[in-house]
């Protein structure tokens, strides 16, 4: 266990669930836990380690169980283990209530002193007639201080939370409203509160907490109301003129949906005695029967149709309400706003916006200015003139390839037109006429392949004189258009 500051005897902190269950599953520590508390000045550190083990024990022990209210000597017997009991319980409780984790049960009743009429009312609705003898005999039983009750504030706080928690829920899913008499509270809640003392104890600590606000009844041997706020994280509102309305007009429709149950029953049974009437040809006990039916089934329909104004009553109340709250909202919006308008006019706002197009404008001819000013001086030079002395120094600067030398070579073998013989205007070989000139088909297969040799020759030859001219110029098949091979100049590789 880490060592704690065992200087404040306050210094107790909730131990986490693995080192309370590695304490609870040795028997060697426990045995010692149960045995009774020695003097602190005797070993001070092994005291507050007991102090704070008992501490968590307890506090865990009324979570699980939701104990607000425990006695000492029940919860010596609901902590035995293995036929022991602590030891120690006197001053662990008595520390705990000096650290106010736990207070007398009477002390937080006379705390809700402003509430004292809840729990008047609550003896008197709740409590056995005979009270009398039953606070005589408690009075006697709190002399002993093992018999006396403790209020555990921590889990009375959980309570409380979750009290509000679970109504809020209710009337969000429209299953409550905002007003609920105390006896329907507990009807509702009685799983929440196994104790029906805890409920006055947690509405007590929700109207100290302004959560809630206990509504008395103008007739003395009415139940009071309570209403809760709407949000948990604000205050809950005063109890308005309308919020009583509304709450008469929500009794009345509980009565008539009573009414509305039992009558639906009622007809239900008299349609079954009828049938049986009719079994039994009881004529006229069927027809008695059915007529009495036909009233109740008239009443029905007036009921549920008082039912319907009275639903519609409601919806029309709360949405005044609600209209009333918006239009409260817009005067408020509509003060803020002349609040902080009120030093702006027409005049001042046109102005305002004159002065900022003149900054615009003189903003804007300023840069224009900005960007069309030189620096040098010397906008009077000739652009032409400084190109074209720039182009020359590129051309010097620009080293010459293989391939500018092999355009220079062939740009100095240029034939001139002039050179080449003047095209014969008629062939020197008479015409003749392919219509008197017969070749048979096997003569044509004969000399196509000496043909082909003397082309493929003459290919040979046109290519070897073109390398002897320049060793760069590839020969090249062909010409699709000539029918005759041509030379051609590639770079060197």
């Amino acid at each position: 266990m880490k060592r704690k500051d065992i200087s404040v005897m306050s210094s107790y902190e909730r131990m986490d669930d693995d080192e309370f269950a590695r304490i609870c599953s040795d028997d060697q520590k426990m045995n010692v836990m149960y045995s009774s508390l020695r003097d602190k000045s005797v070993n001070p550190q092994s005291w507050q380690q007991k102090m704070n083990f008992w501490q968590e024990a307890i506090t865990r022990h009324c979570h699980q169980y939701g104990l607000v209210i425990i006695e000492q000597a029940s919860l010596a017997k609901q902590l035995t283990r293995n036929g022991r009991t602590p030891q120690c319980l006197d001053a662990v409780i008595a520390e705990m209530k000096r650290s106010g984790k736990l207070k007398p049960l009477s002390a937080v009743e006379s705390e809700g002193a402003a509430v004292g009429w809840l729990y008047w009312g609550y003896s008197k609705f709740i409590r056995n007639p005979l009270s009398w003898a039953v606070g005589l005999a408690s009075s006697m039983i709190v002399k002993n201080n093992k018999s006396q009750e403790e209020c555990m504030m921590e889990v009375l706080k959980k309570k409380a939370d979750h009290l509000l928690d679970s109504h809020l829920e209710r009337v969000r899913t429209h299953h409550e409203q905002d007003l609920i008499d105390y006896d329907h509270l507990m009807e509702l809640y009685a799983d929440l509160c196994k104790d029906k003392r805890e409920l006055p104890l947690l509405i007590s600590h929700l109207v100290k907490q302004k959560k809630a606000l206990i509504v008395p009844q103008s007739s003395s041997n009415q139940k009071p109301l309570i209403k809760f706020t709407q949000n948990k994280n604000v205050s809950v509102s005063p109890v308005k003129y309308t919020d009583l309305k509304i709450y008469q007009i929500q009794c009345v429709e509980k009565r008539l949906e009573k009414q509305v149950h039992t009558l639906t029953e009622d007809i239900k049974r008299l349609t079954e005695e009828a049938k049986g009437h009719v079994q039994t040809k009881s004529r006229h006990l069927a027809l008695h029967t059915l007529r009495r039916k036909k009233n109740h089934e008239l009443i029905l329909d007036k009921k549920l149709a008082t039912l319907d104004i009275l639903h519609e009553l409601v919806f029309k109340i709360k949405n005044v309400s609600s209209d009333q709250q918006v239009l409260e909202a817009y005067e408020c919006g509509v003060a803020a706003m002349k609040e902080l308008t009120k030093d702006i006019n027409l005049e001042k706002t046109e102005n305002v916006i004159d002065e900022l197009h003149d900054t615009f404008n003189e903003h804007e001819e300023v840069n224009q200015l900005l960007a069309n000013t030189t620096l040098t001086g010397d906008a009077n030079v000739d652009m032409k003139e400084l190109e074209k002395e720039l182009d020359e120094l590129m051309k010097e600067d620009k080293p010459n390839t293989e391939e500018d030398d092999l355009a220079a070579t062939f740009a100095g073998l240029g034939i001139k037109d002039n050179e080449f013989p003047q095209v014969p205007a008629e062939s020197p070989c008479p015409r003749l006429n392919e219509s008197t000139i017969s070749i048979s088909p096997s003569l044509q297969e004969e000399t196509m392949p000496l043909l082909d040799d003397e082309e493929e020759e003459e290919e040979e030859e046109v290519k070897e004189k073109a390398e002897e001219i320049h060793p760069k110029v590839a020969f090249s098949p062909q010409n699709g258009n000539t029918g005759k091979s041509t030379a051609v100049a590639v770079p060197a590789s």
